[in-house]
């Protein structure tokens, strides 16, 4: 899969981070929600998936600011 640039904002809490991005899945760009905690990085295609992938983690969602930086490991 091959991200391209950010779409913003991007959301944090502790050291996870989320944001839209524009990922190419070998048939076009689509938006994708990327997760990255640590050195693990998921993409989801919708809120809920990103939601149950949080709280499966033991995230509440609701927790989530706005980033003030975002690192960008995943690419």
């Amino acid at each position: 899969m091959r991200v391209t640039g950010k779409v913003l904002p991007a959301w944090e809490y502790q050291d996870w981070q989320v944001e839209t991005v524009m990922a190419d899945l070998g048939s076009g760009l689509t938006e994708q929600i990327e997760i990255r905690h640590g050195a693990s990085c998921w993409h989801v295609a919708t809120p809920d998936e990103r939601d149950a992938l949080l709280i499966g983690h033991g995230v509440d969602p609701g927790a989530l600011t706005e980033a003030t930086t975002v690192e960008d490991g995943c690419e």
